[in-house]
């Protein structure tokens, strides 16, 4: 039973998708430096990648540009389209590029990938993302269960965005708004909009 005079708070940190999907682009750009080295945390990892990819695998509708409208069309047979702002800006601060420079995988993947690349990437990220419900779900129900769903305030956000393409960049670092700007969610009996 909820003791209200024995507050509690608990923290749950759910690292993918943001952390894995970083290891893709480094294990794909620079897959000798220190960064892509296999730990036994970074080999689940790449397992996750690996896992998040394999839809894409030799399939052209995968890359095709349905209409939503579309008879049947589901979102999860096609990889997300490139975002309006995937071009680096044509003044783009020096400040910019030299974070960037900073991370040569980084910049190789801004060079090198196109739009199947950058499209896979948004892919693999929105499968990750996706695959994080269920935790979650488990501990809102969990929450339920117990009797303390009534009386918790639930709390969602992320340390850092994600550049998911815009730019032609991945990951965080550069002040972009998809980097910087992320979830923060207040959730329970009493919350208001």
């Amino acid at each position: 039973k909820p003791d209200s005079a024995k507050p509690f708070f608990l923290f749950l940190s759910f690292e993918s998708p943001i952390h894995d999907i970083c290891y893709y682009t480094i294990r794909t750009m620079e897959p000798d430096s220190d960064l892509a080295k296999h730990t036994p945390e970074d080999i689940l990892r790449l397992e996750n990648q690996m896992h998040a990819l394999e839809k894409s695998e030799g399939t052209d509708k995968f890359f095709s540009h349905p209409s939503p409208d579309a008879p049947g069309f589901d979102p999860t047979d096609y990889a997300p389209p490139l975002p309006a702002n995937f071009e680096p800006m044509q003044d783009e601060p020096q400040a910019i590029r030299n974070l960037i420079a900073l991370r040569p995988f980084r910049a190789k993947a801004r060079k090198v990938w196109g739009e199947r690349g950058w499209r896979e990437h948004r892919w693999m990220y929105a499968q990750l993302t996706d695959e994080q419900d269920p935790f979650i779900g488990t501990v809102l129900d969990a929450l339920k269960k117990s009797g303390l769903a009534t009386n918790t305030i639930v709390v969602f956000f992320s340390d850092h965005g994600e550049n998911n393409g815009s730019h032609r960049l991945d990951h965080k670092t550069v002040f972009y708004n998809e980097a910087s700007q992320v979830p923060f969610i207040f959730a329970g009996d009493g919350i208001v909009a």
